[in-house]
Formats: C-alpha cells, structure tokens, sequence
C-alpha cells in the first residue's frame, strides 16, 4: 500500500485545515503580515488605498466666515474721498465695492423737463408718443425746446434729466487701497478650525505687510492694484468701465500632517469676463440717490462705475480613522492572494504593535 504524505495544505490548525500562510506550525516571522502583504507589489486596490490614502475620511462641511475692511483716501472732482464715500456696504462683508468713477447730476427735482439724449431729438409732438422707449422718466407726448437749437421729448420725472454719456475721471487712488481680509473656518467632524491670521503674524507685520504670492503669500492685507494686476486685468480700463473680481481662500488641510501645514492659499480672478468682451455693454454700474434734508425735495444722483470683490471660501479637510488591518478584513482592499513559493519573502523579525501609519499622539490643534 502505498502511503500519501497530507499536503501542506491541510495541515490542522485552531480552525480546522488552514493554508500553509495561516499554520499555526509555521514560525511567525516566516508568516506574511498584513503590513507585509500591504507593501508588497499587489494588485492596483491596495495600491490606491494605501498609495491614494483611501484610509482618510474627508469633510467638506465647512464653516466659514469672511470679514473685510478697505482703507485710503482718494481725491474725485476737487473732493477727498474716504470710505464711507467710496465702499458700499460699509459692514465689511465677504461682497463689497469700491466705487471708482462717478457722474453726479445734483439738485434733482420732480416735474417736467426735455430730454437731454439725442435719441429723444424731435421736430413734432407725434414723435413723442407712448411707444418711444422711456427714459429719465414718463413722455408726455410733447416736443419741447431743449435748447435755442434742439428740440427732444417731454418727460415727467426727476429733473433735469441725467446726463451719463459725458467722459468723468477715474479715481486712480483707489489703485494703492488696501483690503483686510479676515477669514476663518472650521470643520464641524472633526472640530477643527483656523483662521488666515497665522499665528507667526506680528502687530508690526500687520502694518507693513502687502500680499505678494511669493514674497508675502500669507499676508492677509491687499492691495487694490496688485489684485486686479493678479486676476490679469489693466487697472484703468477695470476703473473706467466696472467689473467683477473674485478672491478664493483656498484651504486644503490634511491631518495626517503637521497642523501648521494646513495654511490658505489666495487665487484671483475676474468673474464677469463675458460682460468684459461685449461691446454693447462693457462692465457694469448703478445709480443711487440722496435726499437733500432741508428741501425734502431735491435728490442728487450718483451713476458709479464700480469695480466689485467677492470673497469666497473653499475647503476640504481630510483625517485617518480606519486603521490599516481592520479596513483590509473590511473589505477596503481584496484580502491578499496566496504567496507562490518563489514569491515569498524572506524571514523578518516581529513588526512592532504600532502602525508607522497611524499618528503616534494626537494631532496638535485639534
């Protein structure tokens, strides 16, 4: 009779046949690990979860707030401007404005005046009737005297009629003010939060400093000019005509690192690039009126050319809480294949119990 040697495969163990990588028989450090068996060269799965981090829970519900604050004087048709005249609203929210031309017709008053475009010029009443496009106010429907050699339509409404095709400076002041931005965040998960003023930031550095993104790339005090020449626009054109500029705090925080890594990185750019390249109507602006208090009846009227900063923020912060074993068995990545025998490693001492993959304390900050 011939007599079979059982195969290693069979070999009893604490849970009945065990394959030969889980012997209790064989000696421990001859045994792959799941730590070896994770660094060895495997299938593309746990490659990307170690590799990739797919251990890392990410949360991207931030909280954030954005304060801001501009400071300068500029001088505009023999006035000094300060930023009560100039920045609107004036609470220092995350969308301001800095208004950077202006064309005021004063001393307004309800009644009944001639039109001051030329698109309103007119030889008889019949041109003024309803279906003429109104525009400083209501048409009569009378042809009026404009002047000793033009006649335009009637129009009832705030007089005299603003004129807004006439050529105004531009406050070029406003190229050197500043904006202070103050933002902070917090992730509610993981009970993380910090702000842009870093803590290596001095009351003198506050005074002195000016963004730069290589020279001064956390200074959170900007310069008007170098944020428009930072989203590639020309100041004097952006002035004259109005825009829209954006201003990202970027934050991307991994708490697998140090907490002092995790730091904001600024972005510019313009938003309204459409409006920038129509012809028709270039940039943007908007009228605003005062009542004068002692008539109760005069109104002033403003058409600013604006150039408006929209401060946004985004985030994402990523953190380990699976441990590296436990989420192979889970099922984060394929258990390991079987070694062939000219595959298998050569014997290693123990590893210790602690994960190099896992933070050894608890990550400073949070």
């Amino acid at each position: 009779m011939t007599s079979h040697t059982p195969a290693q495969a069979s070999l009893p163990g604490p849970c009945g046949p065990c394959p030969p990588e889980a012997n209790p028989s064989r000696p421990l450090s001859d045994r792959p690990t799941p730590f070896s068996l994770a660094l060895r060269p495997a299938p593309l799965p746990r490659w990307v979860f170690l590799h990739e981090k797919a251990y890392q829970v990410r949360d991207t519900a931030i909280e954030s707030s954005v304060v801001t604050k501009v400071k300068g004087f500029g001088r505009y048709a023999n006035r000094v401007m300060d930023v009560s005249d100039y920045v609107t609203p004036p609470q220092g929210t995350s969308v301001f404005v800095i208004i950077t031309k202006m064309i005021v017709t004063e001393n307004q008053m309800q009644g009944f005046c001639p039109e001051s475009e030329d698109k309103y010029h007119c030889v008889s009443d019949s041109q003024c009737g309803p279906e003429r496009f109104p525009g400083g106010g209501i048409l009569t429907g009378r042809c009026v005297n404009y002047s000793s050699v033009l006649r335009t339509c009637e129009t009832q409404g705030w007089c005299p009629t603003e004129v807004d095709t006439v050529e105004m400076p531009v406050m070029m002041e406003a190229e050197n003010f500043t904006i202070f931005i103050k933002n902070s965040i917090r992730f509610p998960l993981f009970n993380f939060e910090k702000g842009n003023l870093l803590p290596n930031l001095t009351a003198a550095d506050m005074k002195t400093c000016r963004f730069h993104p290589d020279k001064a790339p956390f200074c959170p005090i900007l310069r008007v000019g170098d944020v428009v020449k930072f989203a590639g626009q020309d100041f004097a054109k952006l002035a004259s005509t109005g825009g829209v500029l954006g201003i990202k705090i970027g934050w991307v925080c991994d708490l697998d690192k140090a907490w002092d890594q995790c730091i904001p990185k600024y972005s510019f750019t313009r938003l309204d690039g459409v409006s920038e390249k129509s012809s028709i109507s270039p940039g943007y602006n908007f009228r605003t009126r005062t009542l004068h208090l002692e008539s109760q009846t005069a109104m002033t009227v403003v058409i600013s050319s604006p150039v408006t900063f929209r401060t946004r923020t985004q985030a994402s912060l990523e953190y380990h809480l699976i441990d590296i074993p436990n989420g192979l068995e889970r099922g984060v990545a394929p258990p390991p294949l079987p070694l062939e025998e000219e595959d298998r490693e050569e014997p290693r001492s123990k590893p210790s119990e602690a994960s190099p993959f896992l933070p050894s304390h608890p990550m400073k900050g949070r």
